[in-house]
């Protein structure tokens, strides 16, 4: 992928077609043809590696006091469910709103096992 893009910004460089061009001989977008070479000029030819799509953050992201907690309750009562280690959780922390599956999803991202009845 990276030898196509490097081709493409050598094409340029060398100015014997115009860059609309190239893009039709290399089969992409004019614009992705200009963010290409926006990359390179900015950081050479690693610039031009695929870049991760993942957000950088995320506004509605669980609160970390609040995956410390579940953690910490769920390790300390395996055999609650979901709803009850939410319900707790809501009347220690004084958190209003919850996700549904929160308590599930948090306990399998922190390596604890859910209980059977969670599922």
């Amino acid at each position: 992928m990276i030898d196509a893009r490097l081709r493409f910004v050598r094409d340029v460089q060398r100015g014997v077609f115009a860059v609309a061009e190239l893009c039709r001989r290399h089969q992409i977008s004019r614009p992705v043809a200009y963010k290409w070479l926006a990359r390179f000029e900015q950081g050479g030819p690693p610039a031009l590696a695929d870049h991760s799509r993942r957000p950088r953050s995320c506004p509605h992201a669980t609160e970390p006091a609040l995956v410390t907690a579940l953690c910490e309750l769920r390790r300390r009562r395996p055999h609650w469910g979901a709803k009850k280690l939410l319900v707790k959780l809501q009347r220690q922390l004084e958190f209003t709103r919850f996700r549904g599956r929160l308590a599930i999803w948090v306990s399998s991202r922190m390596g604890v096992k859910p209980f059977e009845g969670d599922g």
